[in-house]
């Protein structure tokens, strides 16, 4: 979104740490989104907001990713949803749709937490649980 947030002031703006590899992210075939390149943008956004609403005892926005994705081939549409559930809970889910004419791909989301923490995954649901603390 803007300039501010994720990665941009004083030793965070270095390539790590706007890649991939440093961030909880959507993969096809292995292959993160690209950043705009802020002096010769492809783009004018890397990602904006899509929908915002609050309700009883939630909140939900979504903001489109695609620009992110663009030249991975075949690629669409990438959306990314957030609930936030009674102030306690939240999911995020991602939403890509691949062209007609694009090959099958492997979707993969690489996210970070400690190294010495059990996750425990469940192939039937396509799940995953873990627990800190």
């Amino acid at each position: 979104m803007g300039r501010g947030g994720g990665g941009w002031r004083s030793w965070a703006s270095s390539h790590y740490s706007r890649d991939p590899i440093s961030q909880n992210t959507l993969l096809v075939n292995g292959e993160g989104h690209r950043n705009v390149n802020n002096y010769r943008p492809q783009v004018p956004y890397q990602a904006r907001p899509l929908a915002f609403e609050q309700g009883g005892g939630y909140t939900y926005w979504s903001a489109d990713l695609t620009p992110g994705y663009h030249r991975i081939e075949g690629v669409e549409r990438v959306h990314r949803h957030f609930v936030f559930i009674d102030k306690k809970y939240f999911v995020i889910y991602d939403d890509m749709e691949l062209s007609e004419s694009a090959d099958p791909a492997h979707l993969s989301w690489l996210f970070h937490i400690y190294q010495n923490t059990l996750v425990t995954i469940n192939d039937d649901t396509a799940s995953f649980d873990y627990q800190l603390g």
